[in-house]
Formats: structure tokens, C-alpha cells, sequence
């Protein structure tokens, strides 16, 4: 019924009890964990290859030949073949051992629905401080039904999906990026929101994300934003070109050049690259 996408690289340390909060789930529902592991240079991949030898059957084990520097995601979400899915990086752990239930209880039900997600406790690791996500960092309170544009950003740690996008017709040279499966799936249907506590995001500050400058995050998302935008034909135009910080310049060139060429020329100006 799920398959739940474990994202890993360089997580000795932190892998196990990734692997052992979805192991220890409580529910009705079979389900299966994939391992994407990216040639880690630790022992992350002999760690990932014992799980898989004691749990024939529940973990399968995609051990990339080279690094791919994340790109492996891709292939791993079009080898997912189970009505759901769901995205868990290896340092990341549940700890609710209801989740899956809840989760496929409601979804089993709710059919016009295609993600589930929770509030996540943002764990600072260095300094051993915790907050909820939604309430303390966000702000945010959320009611259902949730549609994209309502939608908080869920953490990737916090949400199961319908199995409802087809990643194997976007382009192969896409680098696929969690935020992607955020709004693709929203795009699809509607978000229900559960108030509880059921994962843990580590801020450990060497993660492929928080280890990035400002300034290359802030790339890393406009460019994000645009390229979600032209996959879903730019109907969310307006909600999309909201999440940019600079968004003034992008929309004179927008009005100047129209929808796609203004953004092209937008991003192209700022940061001098592009991937179209």
C-alpha cells in the first residue's frame, strides 16, 4: 500500500534510527521502505545493506555505482508502484508509531484527498532546542481542507502522498527537489492536516540544504519555483512568483515580455545561470 522513500547519504549516525521509526510502525497497512543511498563515502552504505539482509521482503535497497549528488531521487520515485509514497531523509525519524494508520485510515476514505501531513519538531542539534514547525516557526493555523494555495509548507518528513504524479514522464535531466513533490501533489487534490507531532527534522547544519550559502538557497528556490511553475503550465502563476523574495524586477519583466520569458529573463539576470 506505501512505499516510503528513505534518502540517504553520510548518515552513520543518524540512519539507524531513521530506519527503526518506520520499522517499528503500528498499522494494518503492508508497507514497504526504499532505500536511495548515493555513495556514501561513510559506512551509511554497509549499515543500509544489513537492514536490508534482516528485512527481506520490507526494505529494498537502491545503492547508487557513483554519487549523483541527489539526483537519485528521480529514480527512485518512479520505481515506487504502491498506491502511496512518502519521503524520509536519513536524518531524519518519525516518532509517532501511528502515523502510517492515521494517515492510510484517511486517505483510504477521503479519495479527493492526495497528501497527509503533520506538525514536525525542528530539532536544533547543536544547541538541543526543539520547535513545532506550524506553531512556533510558521505561525501558521492551518484548516481543512488545504489547496495549494493555502497550503504551509509541510516538512518533507510530515507528509504521505497518493501515488498520483507521473515522474517518468518529466525530463530525465530534472533535478527533482522535495519541494516539487510539494506542489505537484497539491496540485492534484487537497491536504488534510493532522495537529500532532510525528516527526523530527534535525538541523545538524551539514544537510544538503542547510549547508548551502543564503544566497545559493535562495537560487536553489527561485529557480525551483519557476521550473514548478512551467511544469504545471503556469497556472499558479500569481501564487508561484508571491514566494520570490525579489519579486518586483520579476514582475515588470513579466508584464514586459510575458509569463515564461520574464521569469527566463529574470532568473538569468540574478544569477547568471539556468536550467530550462
Amino acid at each position: 500500500m506505501l512505499t516510503i522513500i528513505v534518502l540517504t547519504y553520510n548518515h552513520e549516525t543518524t540512519i539507524r534510527a531513521t530506519l527503526d521509526s518506520v520499522l517499528e510502525q503500528k498499522t494494518s497497512y503492508p508497507y514497504e521502505i526504499l532505500i536511495c543511498e548515493d555513495r556514501s563515502t561513510d559506512r551509511t552504505s554497509q549499515i543500509c545493506r544489513d537492514y536490508a539482509a534482516r528485512h527481506p521482503g520490507r526494505i529494498r535497497l537502491n545503492a547508487q555505482p557513483r554519487n549523483t549528488g541527489g539526483k537519485h531521487l528521480r529514480e527512485g520515485l518512479c520505481s515506487v508502484h504502491t498506491k502511496y509514497l512518502s519521503l524520509l531523509e536519513g536524518d531524519d525519524y518519525w516518532c509517532d508509531e501511528n502515523k502510517i494508520q492515521l494517515a492510510l485510515d484517511f486517505l483510504e476514505q477521503h479519495p479527493d484527498y492526495t497528501t497527509f501531513a503533520h506538525d514536525t519538531w525542528f530539532n536544533e542539534v547543536a544547541s538541543g532546542t526543539k520547535k513545532s514547525l506550524v506553531h512556533d516557526i510558521l505561525k501558521a493555523v492551518p484548516e481543512n481542507p488545504i489547496t495549494l494555495d493555502s497550503a504551509p509548507y509541510f516538512h518533507t518528513s510530515a507528509r504521505i502522498h497518493r501515488n498520483v504524479v507521473d515522474f517518468t514522464r518529466f525530463p530525465k535531466k530534472l533535478m527533482v527537489y522535495d519541494i516539487y513533490l510539494f506542489y505537484f501533489y497539491l496540485d492534484k487534490g487537497l491536504l488534510h492536516y493532522s495537529d500532532r507531532i510525528m516527526s523530527v527534522y534535525n538541523i545538524t547544519g551539514t544537510g544538503m540544504w542547510s549547508k548551502l550559502s543564503p544566497r545559493d538557497q535562495e537560487k536553489n528556490k527561485d529557480i525551483s519555483f519557476f521550473t514548478i511553475n512551467r511544469l504545471l503550465a503556469f497556472k499558479h502563476d500569481a501564487l508561484l512568483t508571491s514566494k520570490i523574495s525579489t519579486r518586483r524586477p520579476l514582475m515588470a519583466l513579466k508584464r514586459l515580455l510575458g509569463v515564461r520569458a520574464g521569469w527566463i529573463v529574470y532568473l538569468l539576470a540574478r544569477y547568471r545561470s539556468l536550467t530550462v
